[in-house]
């Protein structure tokens, strides 16, 4: 039996909360992208470098507004005031544990919609 490969664009990419979880764990991003010290939310630092450096690595899209589309799709919520303000946090997003993030689902498009405008 002769099996063909599947070409590389059928190949299956990990969920972004996963590529998301190798960003953060990666030491050369901490100046760009981090965690924050309780491990529960992360936060980009330096959105310019981030796109530049970051981005292009992990995704075929290297447009900051793209990366925070999926932010936003992935059912992440923004910190608005705090000690946390402007950091991104998911219950199912935890520091350590990105076998939790499996729990995590792409929003339907009515449903993210519907999240913006509340």
């Amino acid at each position: 039996m002769n099996q063909r490969k599947k070409p590389t664009w059928f190949t299956k990419e990990p969920p972004f909360p996963q590529k998301l979880h190798q960003i953060l764990a990666n030491p050369d991003n901490k100046e760009w992208i981090a965690w924050l010290p309780h491990g529960r939310a992360w936060k980009i630092l330096d959105k310019a470098k981030f796109e530049e450096k970051v981005l292009p690595q992990y995704f075929r899209s290297s447009k900051l507004a793209s990366f925070m589309r999926q932010v936003n799709n992935w059912g992440f919520d923004r910190a608005h005031f705090g000690p946390d303000e402007n950091a991104y946090y998911n219950e199912y997003f935890l520091r350590g544990l990105p076998h939790i993030s499996a729990k995590m689902h792409r929003q339907p498009k009515g449903k993210l919609q519907q999240r913006m405008e509340s």
